[in-house]
C-alpha cells in the first residue's frame, strides 16, 4: 500500500460540510486506516523532482514524499462569460435567475459555472456537484428550447464512500444555520441499522439540525458503514419539503428485519429532538 499524509489547514476535516463532532468520526476512521493527519497547518512550500518531493507546512513541519496531490477547492471558469459581458455573481459564478437565464437575453448557464441559490437561506453559492449540474442543466435545457421550468434552490447534498465507510450531509451545518439566524437545536444519535442478531448489522451515526421555534428540518449529517446514502436522500427530501420533526415522525417507512430496523435513525433523532425541546421549554418556564 501507499503511506498517506493528509494536510488540512483547518482544525477539522471538511469544515464546510460536517460539524466538528461528525468530522471527528471521519478523522478517527482515517487514522485507524493508517492515514496520518496534519490538521490546522497548511502547506507553504513544495520542492523537489517527481518521486522525491519535499513538503513544508506553515508550522515548519517537513515531509518527504514520492508525490503530492493538491485539492484546493473549485472556482467557476467564468472567462467566456466575462468576455460575453454576462453578470458575474458574488461567488464568481455566472449570475442566473430561477430559470437559469443569465443577464443576456437568450443565454442560459448551468453546472459548475452557474451561481445557484441555497434553498434555506437564499444565499448565492457555487455548488460544483453532479447532482446540481443535472438539476440546473435540466432547467436550462427546457427553457432554452422554449419550455418553462424553474429551480427554487439547492441543498448541497453530498456523500463520500471510502471502501465501505461513508459520510455526507444535506442542508445546512449547525454553524451555517446559526450564522443564518435560525434558532438552532441539534442532536446526534447512533443506532444499529438492522437488528443486532444479524452479523452484518452496523451502527450509523446521524446528526439532525432543526429550527427550535417551529421544528423545521435544516440539515442532516450521517456517518457509518451502513446505507448512509438512503439516510441522506430521505433527509434531503424532508428538508426540501419543509418537514418538521413532528411531520417526519408520521412517515410510514418500509421495513423488514434483514434490511433495517423498524425505528429509522432519522426518526430516532427526531424523537430525541422533540424531547430535548420539551425539556428546554420546561426549564425556561421554571426560570421565568
Amino acid at each position: 500500500g501507499v503511506r498517506v499524509t493528509l494536510i488540512e489547514r483547518f482544525h477539522n476535516l471538511l469544515p464546510e460540510g460536517l460539524d466538528p463532532e461528525m468530522a471527528k468520526k471521519v478523522k478517527e476512521r482515517l487514522e485507524r486506516e493508517g492515514v496520518a493527519l496534519v490538521l490546522g497547518d497548511g502547506v507553504s512550500e513544495i520542492h523537489g523532482e517527481a518521486g522525491a518531493k519535499r513538503v513544508i507546512t506553515g508550522g515548519g513541519r517537513v515531509l518527504e514524499t514520492g508525490f503530492v496531490v493538491l485539492a484546493t477547492g473549485v472556482r467557476a471558469s467564468n472567462e467566456l462569460a466575462r468576455r460575453m459581458g454576462l453578470e458575474i455573481g458574488i461567488s464568481g459564478g455566472v449570475k442566473v435567475n430561477s430559470r437559469m437565464a443569465a443577464s443576456a437575453h437568450g443565454v442560459y448557464a448551468a453546472g459548475d459555472v452557474a451561481e445557484v441559490r441555497e434553498l434555506l437561506t437564499g444565499k448565492p453559492i457555487l455548488n460544483p456537484f453532479a447532482n446540481t449540474a443535472y438539476l440546473t442543466g435540466r432547467v436550462a435545457g427546457i427553457n432554452a428550447s422554449g419550455g418553462e421550468a424553474e429551480l427554487e434552490g439547492v441543498l448541497r447534498s453530498w456523500v463520500v464512500n471510502l471502501g465501505g465507510f461513508k459520510f455526507g450531509a444535506a442542508g445546512l451545518t449547525e454553524a451555517e444555520a446559526r450564522e443564518a439566524g435560525f434558532h438552532v437545536l441539534s442532536t446526534v444519535v447512533t443506532v444499529q441499522e438492522k437488528p443486532v442478531f444479524y452479523p452484518d448489522s452496523k451502527p450509523v451515526t446521524v446528526k439532525l439540525i432543526v429550527d427550535s421555534v417551529d421544528g423545521r428540518l435544516l440539515g442532516a449529517q450521517a456517518v457509518g458503514e451502513g446505507d448512509i446514502l438512503e439516510k441522506l436522500n430521505l433527509a434531503a427530501a424532508a428538508i426540501a419539503g419543509g418537514f418538521t420533526i413532528e411531520k417526519l415522525l408520521t412517515l410510514e417507512l418500509a421495513y423488514t428485519p434483514s434490511l433495517n430496523e423498524v425505528f429509522h435513525p432519522l426518526l430516532v433523532a427526531s424523537d430525541a429532538l422533540i424531547r430535548l425541546r420539551e425539556r428546554k421549554s420546561r426549564k425556561k418556564g421554571s426560570l421565568a
